[in-house]
């Protein structure tokens, strides 16, 4: 779609899944399109040519072409303090010929920005990996978790999914109580023993999304009174509590923030998780929980309008984003 003023490109990269959006100055989506995740956990080098087919694609869906870009919020998970991710990406750009500003944030700014419009806030995400993040009008933020599978991603789907595999090879070896989760994993991976899920995990090159795949797993076993698939969402519920009660803490003890927004696939893709975290969230912190305004790759957009046009009514623009289907909350 062709837009005489101008156009900029937001990218939000998970470990599963990528999200490319363009939109006018008035923040009219003029292009979407999804590609696989792009997180350089997978490696610089794989990321870079991942994200470089998904602007092929994007390109090619669209008709916009990147020389035409007014400007680039690249907002990649694994990136906030990866120099030479960011270089990587940066390479991939230029060689699209994309010559307008190109900005990488961290992914969790994407998300606050579009879960409270640019407003003062915290977001609370689940996906693929997870964090908290809080931001004030004066700049001041705080950020707690994103740290990756190695370090934490407490209560993010590839989390929930760790701990499933473990409580199913405890109840197959007879160390741990029975679980419903082990019929869940097998029927999940199509295979008829525990021991075929090992041998298919041991082997798979995108460990990382299909462990964090088996979240549903754990909520369907739940829904259905498994007592040890309850306990682990009731763990993740807890963790990503205690993650929001930290940004409260160190950015709105005096005041100023009365709800919380989530976002990522986790949250996002199941009601009891989200029933879990707002009952906690409401009894522990007095906070509400509330769906995004818009998605993270919404975020994006009105992070690259924000540096292209820094006088735009953040309300105004948010509003016309949201009126696309894939880019509102």
């Amino acid at each position: 779609m062709a837009t005489s003023e101008g156009w900029v490109l937001g990218v939000d990269g998970g470990g599963t899944k990528t999200r490319y959006a363009a939109c006018d100055s008035n923040g009219r989506v003029v292009g979407y399109s999804e590609g696989v995740g792009t997180n350089p956990s997978i490696g610089v080098e794989t990321a870079a040519a991942r994200l470089a087919a998904g602007l092929d694609v994007f390109q090619q869906m669209t008709g916009l072409t990147l020389a035409a870009s007014r400007g680039v919020v690249l907002a990649i998970a694994g990136t906030a303090h990866n120099v030479t991710a960011v270089s990587a990406f940066r390479d991939v750009l230029h060689s699209r010929g994309c010559a307008s500003p190109a900005l990488a944030v961290g992914d969790y700014r994407a998300a606050w920005a579009g879960a409270v419009s640019g407003h003062s806030g915290i977001v609370i995400a689940s996906g693929t990996g997870s964090f908290a993040y809080g931001e004030k009008a004066d700049g001041s933020n705080h950020l707690s978790g994103g740290w990756g599978a190695l370090f934490g991603d407490e209560g993010s789907g590839y989390n929930l999914g760790c701990q499933a595999l473990r409580a199913c090879a405890q109840a197959v070896d007879g160390r741990g109580p029975a679980t419903q989760l082990v019929a869940e994993v097998q029927r999940h991976f199509a295979v008829d023993t525990l021991r075929h899920v090992a041998q298919l995990l041991r082997r798979d090159g995108d460990l990382i999304r299909r462990v964090a795949g088996l979240a549903p797993c754990v909520f369907a076993a739940a829904d259905r009174g498994d007592a040890v698939a309850a306990a682990l969402a009731e763990q993740g519920v807890t963790d990503l509590t205690t993650a929001v009660q930290t940004i409260h803490r160190q950015l709105f003890s005096a005041g100023g923030c009365a709800s919380v927004h989530y976002a990522g696939a986790t949250l996002a893709g199941s009601a009891m998780y989200r029933r879990l975290l707002a009952r906690r969230l409401r009894n522990d912190c007095q906070l509400l929980l509330r769906k995004p305004n818009l998605s993270p790759v919404g975020g994006a957009l009105l992070l690259a309008l924000g540096q292209w046009k820094p006088s735009i009514c953040w309300e105004v623009v948010a509003a016309e984003l949201a009126k696309a289907e894939k880019i509102k909350g």
